[in-house]
């Protein structure tokens, strides 16, 4: 199989550092007329503008930033090398740090030499809608390794029969249409309620080459799907607990996510047991850890 072409170019990677430095100015002049006791912020580049208008501002409001991806990983995929030196200076002005997995927290604290907290995030609430009488594989998630996947399917398909079905709209649609008639591929492009999907797969494949904490992955064991997932930087192997709650394979390897695959549509786990390990990762205790922090109850 050929591989397929990048998602995005490098131009269109800095497009979002670019656009949020507009915004800078309004959150300046919000911070003084209002003087919020905390400001929180999510992801590498909101977490940038925020310390950089509580600076300009001049107020005591207490800065919270939140870490969403493994940084480093992050840094050298998207060509952000020469954003480094900025958020190892701008990082340690936060008055917390938090990450959404210990493996984006110790990969922060190496990058910039201060702690940070983990505050796992959470699951939602869905309907469980009754099961079809066909297995599916699905993927719903960002900027993942398609070509893994698709390999891995073809090799499930050799030995029994199965579908594949992919959510949302990328720039590789097109490649993966391609492709939809050989493989026994559904695309229903962006759906408003993905875990209606996920109750109702035999499985969840997430073939992630990183990864900051992969909340999809709670969403999938609160719909009582078994999961099969790579074990890559970070968060996934935490979330099913080093292999308890789900099997874990190596990044790009087509063959062992195939076996984990057919393995798991073989013998899938009680969705009981699923359930309850997401409940773990539950919105009342995030907020409740996240409140501690803006609160200043957390170091």
């Amino acid at each position: 199989m050929a591989p397929l072409s990048p998602l995005v170019s490098y131009s269109r990677r800095r497009l979002p550092i670019l656009r949020s430095l507009f915004h800078i100015p309004a959150l300046v002049r919000y911070l003084r007329h209002e003087r919020p006791d905390a400001l929180l912020s999510a992801k590498t580049v909101s977490n940038l503008v925020a310390l950089w208008a509580v600076g300009l501002a001049g107020v005591p409001t207490r800065v919270v930033i939140s870490e969403r991806t493994h940084l480093s990983t992050e840094v050298q995929q998207n060509g952000w090398r020469s954003l480094l030196p900025t958020i190892r200076r701008m990082y340690p002005r936060a008055d917390a740090r938090v990450a959404v997995s210990d493996g984006v927290a110790a990969d922060l604290s190496r990058l910039t030499i201060f702690p940070a907290t983990t505050s796992s995030l959470f699951t939602t609430r869905w309907s469980t809608p009754g099961c079809p009488n066909w297995q599916r594989l699905t993927w719903a998630t960002l900027e993942k390794d398609f070509g893994t996947l698709l390999r891995a399917f073809a090799r499930v398909r050799r030995r029994r029969q199965a579908k594949l079905v992919i959510l949302g709209e990328d720039p590789l649609r097109a490649d993966l249409e391609a492709l939809a008639r050989t493989l026994g591929l559904d695309m229903p492009g962006f759906v408003q309620n993905p875990h209606r999907y996920m109750a109702r797969a035999a499985v969840f494949a997430l073939s992630s080459a990183w990864e900051g904490f992969g909340r999809v992955v709670v969403e999938a064991l609160g719909a009582g799907c078994p999961v099969v997932s790579t074990d890559c930087a970070s968060g996934l192997a935490e979330i099913l607990d080093k292999g308890a709650y789900g099997r874990l394979v190596p990044v790009g390897d087509a063959c062992a996510l195939a076996e984990a695959l057919v393995a798991t549509l073989e013998e899938p786990p009680p969705r009981e047991q699923l359930q309850r390990r997401a409940q773990y990762f539950s919105v009342e205790r995030a907020a409740d850890r996240y409140l501690d922090v803006l609160l200043g109850d957390t170091p």
